[in-house]
């Protein structure tokens, strides 16, 4: 158990150990899955290749059963057959007469056209027969009929060709073993019968044998039952039934049969209904797969010597490396920031250092902005201070000329200076930082009054605050710059009257104060620049630059001390009528400032 703790105690063991375990595993894992893989993408390929030879065979075979088609409804619906069909039994030479043209008109053609072509038999339900014969080596028994064949109970009345591979009583003394047999039935009111063709299937098997999948493959036409009818090879195949089985469940497809070790390739002739059927060997198949297998094994292993070779290097390097790295940080921990690491490369670890400098830098950098916060704080107490004393001195001299106008009876100064006076004394009082939005909308209120004195009543604040909205908290002198913009930029600029609306709305945590006038709104130019500076983070030095700018200071403002990333000012035009609106928006807090 002395490797155990050996391993334990040291990290470089413990790297090299974990990641030799991990290179064999995924080597061990990328061999299977490659051999799985390859074996399923092997057999997807022969399923996918032997489906378009399929279907080309198919196309080739519906074309030659088409093809037939053909020529049985030039035949069958031929004036001179109807008329055979029509005379009558014992009228011998009318029989005669319509074979003859029958067989000139037809017949031959037929058989020039068609060299697979063994025979035509004409049959009429009266019971008379004709047969014509390619091969004139084919001599009949003299009491041969058409009804002793296997097939003839089968024949029907339909649209298409019937067709049946049987071993046929006509051509025993040939030694023919297969012929395919074509046979069309046609009803003229009282009269019916059927021609039958006989086909040497040779065309067929020769469509079968170009379908050639590799070494010991067969390629087959079974029947509806399952049987075979015609194959490529001299051996007949018979079909296991589980094979069957899986075949007449659809109509194509592709599947390996465990009880045979074989692959099987399927599809359905369309004009038959028939089964064109490829089996492979499986062994074909999966000679490259072995090969694949093999071949991984053997990059396996050689993978794993080189790995271990390489991971006692990796770890050596990367285990010194962090050595170092622990002696620099213990040096920081001492409180020594100055120095900054070099441990070398371009890996992990090197971009660890690399990470520990940046992290050096953000926190001299934090230091500075805090001790710059700090003497922010200061300028504003003081800058405070100086406010009190100038505040005391106006609010005398105010009401002073407050009560010179009341002697002269100028109720407009008067009210000049009321308003004036309450927003000096809202403004100055600096322990308080939140007030209500009732509080802050009475001193935009008072705002306007002194705008309307000097505009001549032409500036309208219109604004609506329910009850529970009256008591929130927001911060102080949020609304006045807002509205002092809007004159600025809005009626100043135009002289048209303006109306501002104030409206507040409540969202869960948030509550946002909706200002809008009707003045001609930001000029599409200035309101991107203005919407990307709000997008921006702030920060103390910003603050300094910001003090002048209405927005931007009252942004700020609200973004330091809610400290919250959706808290601040949104500016758009309104889709209405174009004016400027303009929205702030903070979390809802009492009057400690706590949500």
């Amino acid at each position: 158990m002395r490797w155990i703790l050996a391993i334990r105690r040291s990290l470089k063991w413990k790297f090299i150990v974990l990641v030799l375990l991990l290179v064999i595993g995924l080597v061990c894992s990328i061999g299977y899955f490659s051999y799985y893989e390859s074996s399923k993408t092997i057999r997807q390929d022969v399923g996918l290749f032997s489906d378009q030879i399929l279907k080309q065979a198919n196309l080739n075979l519906d074309q030659f059963f088409l093809d037939y088609e053909y020529g049985f409804l030039l035949f069958g619906l031929s004036y001179e057959f109807e008329q055979w069909l029509r005379a009558d039994k014992d009228d011998l030479s009318e029989q005669l007469i319509m074979e003859n043209r029958l067989e000139t008109k037809f017949v031959l053609p037929f058989k020039s056209q068609y060299p697979d072509l063994l025979s035509v038999s004409l049959y009429n339900d009266n019971g008379v027969e004709k047969l014509f014969r390619e091969d004139r080596n084919i001599f009949p028994d003299l009491d041969y009929s058409v009804k002793q064949e296997s097939w003839f109970s089968e024949v029907r009345l339909t649209k298409r060709l019937q067709m049946f591979v049987h071993q046929p009583v006509l051509y025993k003394a040939t030694g023919a073993t297969q012929v395919l047999t074509m046979t069309k039935k046609f009803d003229y009111g009282n009269s019916s019968g059927f021609i039958k063709i006989d086909i040497n299937p040779s065309r067929i098997l020769q469509i079968l044998s170009q379908i050639h999948l590799g070494r010991n493959s067969i390629a087959l036409i079974s029947g509806p039952d399952g049987g075979t009818l015609l194959q490529s090879g001299s051996e007949r195949t018979t079909l296991d039934p589980t094979i069957w089985a899986s075949v007449s469940a659809s109509d194509s497809g592709s599947f390996y049969s465990k009880a045979t070790n074989e692959m099987i390739m399927f599809q359905t002739l369309p004009y038959t209904g028939w089964k064109t059927i490829v089996i492979v060997p499986y062994e074909n198949v999966a000679e490259g797969v072995y090969r694949v297998r093999d071949f991984t094994i053997i990059v396996a292993v050689i993978n794993i010597i080189i790995a271990i070779g390489l991971i006692w290097m990796i770890s050596s390097s990367l285990t010194s490396r962090l050595l170092r790295l622990k002696s620099w940080i213990k040096e920081t921990q001492m409180g020594n920031l100055s120095k900054r690491i070099s441990i070398g490369g371009i890996d992990e670890a090197a971009e660890l250092g690399l990470a520990y400098n940046r992290m050096l830098d953000e926190l001299e950098g934090s230091m500075n902005n805090l001790t710059e916060s700090r003497l922010l704080q200061q300028q504003a107490v003081f800058s405070a201070l100086q406010s009190q004393i100038h505040s005391h001195f106006l609010y005398n001299a105010l009401e002073s000329i407050n009560s010179m106008a009341n002697l002269d009876g100028n109720q407009g100064i008067m009210d000049t200076t009321v308003a004036l006076s309450n927003m000096l004394r809202y403004t100055s009082n600096y322990q308080q930082e939140l007030v209500t939005l009732q509080e802050e909308i009475q001193h935009a209120g008072d705002f306007i009054k002194i705008m309307n004195i000097m505009y001549g009543d032409r500036i309208e604040l219109i604004y609506s605050l329910e009850d529970p909205m009256q008591r929130i908290y927001c911060l102080k002198a949020v609304i006045q710059p807002i509205i002092e913009n809007s004159i600025k930029h809005g009626f100043e600029r135009t002289g048209a009257p303006m109306k501002i609306q104030i409206r507040v709305e409540l969202e869960e945590t948030y509550a946002t104060i909706m200002i809008h006038d009707s003045g001609e709104g930001f000029a599409p130019g200035k309101l991107e620049d203005i919407q990307s500076i709000l997008g921006r983070p702030g920060t103390p030095t910003d603050y300094r630059t910001m003090q002048r700018v209405g927005l931007l200071n009252v942004h700020y403002r609200i973004r330091v001390y809610y400290k919250d990333a959706d808290a601040g000012i949104r500016i758009s035009n309104h889709p209405d009528d174009g004016g400027a609106l303009v929205q702030i928006k903070f979390p809802i807090a009492s009057a400690s400032g706590k949500p």
